[in-house]
């Protein structure tokens, strides 16, 4: 009965819940990444940022179970890399070529 009593005090299921809540989070970070590419595309719309939508349509949604490995690895270095390209294209020395 002490398990009992030390499991039902509030402050432990306080802390359960928290924890639970965590659990759920974490579970769904995949739909998450899903909605943060959507939100990409609608305020970031134009032919680079095409492949989120295009990629997560055609290819991780239709996967039977969760996308491999490789998809995340490909949509990161593609994100990492157009970060990289519109870092360097806002920087002082090419503004003679954007005129």
């Amino acid at each position: 009965m002490s398990a009992t009593w030390a499991f039902t005090r509030p402050l432990s299921m306080t802390f359960k819940l928290l924890e639970t809540f965590f659990y759920v989070m974490i579970s769904n970070t995949e739909t998450c990444l899903y909605l943060s590419m959507m939100f990409a595309m609608f305020v970031n719309a134009g032919l680079i940022s095409v492949i989120y939508p295009l990629s997560m349509f055609g290819y991780a949604l239709l996967e039977e179970t969760r996308p491999r490995n490789h998809y995340w690895k490909f949509i990161q270095s593609y994100t990492t890399v157009i970060l990289i390209i519109k870092f360097l294209f806002n920087l002082a020395v090419f503004d003679y070529f954007k005129e």
